[in-house]
């Protein structure tokens, strides 16, 4: 039932597939005995294989299982009932004139499909397909068409990968910035060359984000609000409309179109809590837009985002509300105490294909679904009367304003804005979340946790070695590289082989060798998405940032449960005390439960610099154990061909410089050198 969902998952991210029919054949009938080779890999019956031909009568079929006549107005009779792959076939034409007669090919289930691409920036986009076949068939080539006009083949630019039944990923690089292009996956097998459907995808823009501008409301998360709507150039400006989740505009808004469905809100295939909403049960318990979904960040960059539901409710709590007219367009102003004000233009909505309420109306997206609803999202609405908090159905085509923190220094997409010490004369940024492995999606890929305190636990399957699931526990060094004959991908299952764990029995450090052990040799999908940008502490830096370095408060570390989550609370280098109150700190020996923080308060926190690490358990063969009771992160570096060295922290221990079983499935916090 598992791996059926999985499945339905996966069909439903891909955009559309095309049943593809193997190439037709021609041959030519001379009078008298003719040769005939028979091209494909499954048979056909003998009074199909000619399709609109007429045979003579007395027309003969002769093969190892004997001889068919041709008798007219009834068909072939005798041994031959079909031809059949790897067996030879004689043909006697009773014709006078040669003949050509195109052999009908058999219908298979040779499917190739296009998968919607992700992680666009703007000169690159991960994309990729899927390729199914009837069991011992082959595929001899498969990839990717792409260029700027429809109409794809593989005359033109195409990606090639290594060649197997399921799905494959294809990296396109050297792209123009805001520039449109068409993608088409196509697979040569058996049966032929055969086509997906093609999409199309505009690449970002390569403008600094930061261009944006945006109003400080004095609210008390600190964000910042920008002052026109994401494709807009001015406040009063209408900008663009959005489906939920769905990161560019579109001419229909209907279910039938909308991304993340198989045709109504009964039928979701992502962002669902609920087993009757989902399609065919689906559910993935995600109630929060992901990075890759989010059209304020994908178009404007990594600065920006869509508000959350909280965020709206902070601006509505915090501002009074006037209905007004800017440049002789009707919106909601929303003036807060430090003086500075918010205009909104009531943009109205996109239904089916048409525009509706613009001018009295305004209906604005957060990122947060309905949990009790998944088919809708929250957003905020107003009109002259009226403005309040409310929901609408998420294929509906809705306006976005996006924020941004007050953080000026992430340089880097997915950084906290933080510095740590990790030794004399070095520091780093932690990512935003610990790092996941998205092997459900139709192109798997890499990602940081989009919270702080996301823990995937087991509710994923991740107690399994299926590769088709989400992972955010891995085997040291198991980052999906390869060498020689071992390949260290992922989703192995961890047991104490050496041919599970990075180098076998060889003593190398992550960083060593080329570098691909570690977890940061890979592009982060919400982390700047290309390669080498990140890198797993080693074990004397996880000592040297809790043990060792001098902090402006003195403050290293703090054990804490924050969000329901427990877990550990690193704080920057420069923090004040004045900040947050916090409690024994510095202390191995200290329990979660010394510091009880809630998500709101913890947005403070993280406002200036905090990371928290959660107790996010282990991984030992299939079973996921210890999940929320203790934290075990990886370092980069070896301790004996058997072990390498982690971080481990209990509700009465921590301590820095550990070292177990590297076929263990740890956690993989990354962090990045400061400039």
């Amino acid at each position: 039932m598992k791996r059926l969902s999985i499945l339905l998952l996966l069909l439903a991210m891909i955009s559309g597939n095309m049943n593809a029919m193997a190439q037709e054949v021609s041959i030519l009938l001379r009078p008298g005995w003719n040769w005939i080779g028979y091209p494909y890999p499954e048979s056909v019956d003998i009074d199909n294989v000619f399709g609109d031909f007429e045979p003579l009568p007395e027309d003969r079929i002769e093969s190892i299982d004997g001889v068919s006549e041709y008798i007219a107005g009834f068909g072939w009779f005798g041994d031959v009932l079909s031809m059949e792959p790897g067996k030879g076939f004689m043909y006697y034409s009773n014709r006078t004139e040669n003949v050509s007669v195109v052999l009908c090919a058999p219908v298979s289930q040779f499917t190739v499909t296009t998968a919607n691409p992700i992680n666009i920036t703007a000169s690159s986009a991960v994309v990729g397909g899927m390729v199914t076949l009837p069991e011992g068939s082959h595929v001899f080539m498969q990839g990717l068409c792409w260029g700027t006009t429809p109409n794809l083949d593989i005359d033109g630019a195409h990606t090639t990968e290594q060649t197997s039944t399921g799905t494959f990923i294809s990296l396109l690089e050297g792209l123009s910035p805001n520039t449109s292009y068409y993608i088409r996956a196509y697979a040569v097998s058996d049966y032929g060359l055969a086509y997906g459907e093609e999409l199309n995808f505009i690449t970002m823009d390569d403008a600094n984000s930061s261009n944006h501008e945006f109003v400080d409301l004095g609210l008390p998360s600190g964000i910042l609000w920008a002052t026109c709507n994401v494709g807009a150039d001015s406040p009063e400006d209408y900008g663009n409309y959005f489906a939920w989740g769905e990161i560019q505009s579109k001419n229909t808004y209907k279910w039938s179109s909308y991304q993340y469905c198989m045709g109504n809100s009964t039928t979701l295939t992502k962002y669902c809590n609920k087993i009757n909403y989902g399609y065919n049960g689906f559910i993935d318990n995600l109630t929060t837009l992901s990075s890759e979904d989010d059209a304020a960040l994908v178009n404007w960059g990594s600065d920006w985002r869509i508000p959350t539901y909280d965020e709206w409710l902070e601006l509505y709590q915090n501002t009074t509300m006037v209905w007004t007219t800017l440049n002789g367009i009707n919106g909601r102003l929303f003036t807060a105490s430090n003086g500075n004000s918010l205009f909104l233009p009531a943009a109205g909505y996109f239904g089916s294909g048409n525009l509706y309420l613009a001018g009295s109306y305004g209906d604005y997206w957060s990122s947060s679904v309905h949990t009790e609803y998944p088919s809708v999202a929250w957003s905020i609405d107003f009109d002259e009367v009226d403005c309040d908090m409310g929901y609408s159905s998420r294929y509906y085509g809705h306006s976005l304003r996006a924020v941004r923190t007050t953080s000026q220094n992430n340089t880097l997409m997915g950084a906290i804005d933080g510095l740590f010490s990790v030794s004399d004369n070095t520091q780093v940024y932690f990512s935003q979340g610990n790092l996941q492995y998205i092997g459900s999606a139709s192109t798997p890929y890499w990602k940081f946790a989009d919270n702080q305190w996301d823990i995937l636990g087991t509710t994923t399957g991740q107690n399994s070695d299926d590769q088709n699931v989400d992972r955010d526990l891995f085997g040291w060094g198991m980052s999906g590289y390869t060498i020689g004959f071992n390949s260290y991908q992922p989703w192995n299952t961890s047991v104490y082989n050496s041919d599970y764990y990075a180098y076998g029995s060889y003593q190398f450090n992550l960083y060593e060798q080329t570098g691909e052990a570690d977890w940061g040799h890979n592009s982060i999908s919400n982390g700047g998405n290309q390669p080498n940008q990140w890198r797993t502490l080693t074990n004397t830096e996880w000592n040297y940032v809790f043990n060792t370095r001098t902090t402006s408060s003195g403050i290293r570390y703090a054990k804490a449960n924050v969000n329901n989550v427990n877990g550990v609370i690193l704080l920057p280098d420069d923090w004040n005390a004045s900040y947050y109150s916090l409690s024994n700190t510095n202390s191995r020996v200290a329990s979660f439960n010394s510091n009880i923080i809630t998500a709101t308060e913890w947005s403070t926190l993280e406002q200036f610099g905090a990371v928290f690490l959660p107790a996010v358990g282990y991984r030992s063969g299939t079973s996921v154990s210890f999940v929320g009771n203790g934290g075990y992160y990886w370092s980069s570096s070896y301790y004996n061909r058997n072990n390498a060295y982690y971080l481990n922290f209990l509700d009465s221990n921590l301590i820095a410089q550990y070292d177990y079983y590297r076929c263990y499935g740890f956690a993989v916090r990354l962090a990045r050198t400061a400039d």
